[in-house]
């Protein structure tokens, strides 16, 4: 279930409108990265410098994080209570890692089924999501860690390629580095509330496909 490493530059998704420029780079943020030897894990402002540094090196402006990381060491040194207190480590969606701004638009025709803010160190800060209505199955995409100003409203009829969102800084994101969560739902899923968790515990990750699917897809639509 692991994000492959070699599909980062094969990616060029209606996500981004082809405004993704150089070949991406992977940042590992699970337990066995080599990263906890490297940065304070308990200052996300040290984890973007980083990751600034880094894609520049790279002549890049945008990077990815694995669905299916296991991120206990980075939550108990940042001590996000929601997901150490529960043990929900296992994270659920893609990180898309980009300039605040960084436009965000649907991969599919649907309907934007919820807009918010969700407050609060370590949640979503800005969130929408978006129905996905050209498929028979209904299936849901949740965008999080978004600028608040520039969500979309509930109940807007979206067409494949149109503006939904930007990244947003971290005063409006959660708290977090510069980023977009992205994460599918089954119906399932989103009718048991995982459009706000991005992390499962590890009972509920052995039948995931039940709640959430691999998001790898997305980066070919």
């Amino acid at each position: 279930m692991y994000y492959p490493y070699f599909l980062v530059n094969e990616c060029r998704c209606t996500m981004f409108r082809n405004n993704l420029k150089g070949d991406g780079v992977f940042f590992d943020l699970s337990d066995t990265s080599p990263l906890h030897d490297k940065l304070n894990f308990s200052s996300q402002n040290d984890l973007q410098n980083y990751a600034n540094q880094q894609m520049q090196k790279h002549q890049t402006n945008w990077g990815i994080s694995a669905f299916g990381e296991y991120r206990q060491k980075m939550f108990t040194a940042l001590g996000y209570e929601q997901m150490v207190l529960q043990k929900r480590f296992y994270h659920l969606g893609l990180d898309f890692w980009g300039a605040v701004g960084t436009s965000i638009h649907a991969p599919f025709d649907g309907t934007i089924m919820q807009s918010q803010y969700e407050s609060g160190t370590g949640n979503y800060g800005g969130m929408i999501v978006l129905k996905i209505t050209s498929s028979t199955t209904p299936y849901y995409i949740v965008f999080g860690h978004l600028d608040i100003d520039t969500l979309s409203i509930v109940n807007t009829t979206i067409n494949k390629g149109d503006l939904i969102g930007h990244f947003g800084d971290m005063t409006c994101n959660g708290g977090y580095f510069h980023h977009s969560h992205i994460q599918v739902l089954t119906q399932k899923g989103y009718e048991q509330g995982y459009a706000h968790q991005g992390y499962a515990t590890r009972i509920t990750w052995q039948n995931i496909q039940e709640y959430c699917l691999d998001p790898t897809f997305l980066l070919f639509v």
